[in-house]
């Protein structure tokens, strides 16, 4: 295995207990000001949060994570304030039901990180593309 496989998810729950996953470090926050603060010390890999917290609801938490750290996935325990798909238009990765059983929300976690892992190859990949190829500039000569 890798070393990137080996290491552990670190992953915020924000206003939930999603339960224990294996391989993963959970760490805890019961409102949104505790989770942005939590996010601007680095090191979250996804976020597991409710839409309904003490000092904010609906998609507005969503958006808040997502603008103070924007490569970190937000994973959202679905509950009846929002739409899955404003949900996903606010910005979530992933949305689960509330009852839903530790293990599917750690699938969802998974494969958030994993997404969020291919997607910033596929960014690196496509920036050392664009660095290779020569700058072509036409040029129009009149006779």
């Amino acid at each position: 295995m890798s070393a990137s496989r080996d290491r552990k998810l670190s992953v915020l729950a924000v206003g939930v207990d999603p339960g224990a996953f294996e391989g993963c470090t959970l760490e805890r926050a019961e409102d949104l000001l505790g989770a942005l603060a939590n996010l601007a010390d680095g090191g979250i890999d996804v976020v597991v949060t409710s839409l309904d917290l003490p000092d904010a609801t609906g998609t507005d938490v969503i958006v808040s994570l997502r603008e103070r750290a924007p490569d970190v996935p937000v994973i959202v325990v679905g509950d009846a304030l929002v739409e899955p798909m404003d949900a996903f238009g606010a910005g979530a990765s992933d949305v689960v039901p509330a009852d839903a059983a530790a293990d599917l929300v750690a699938r969802a976690v998974r494969y958030a990180a994993t997404l969020r892992n291919v997607e910033a190859g596929l960014r690196r990949f496509l920036r050392k593309r664009t660095q290779k190829r020569p700058l072509i500039i036409p040029v129009i000569v009149e006779l």
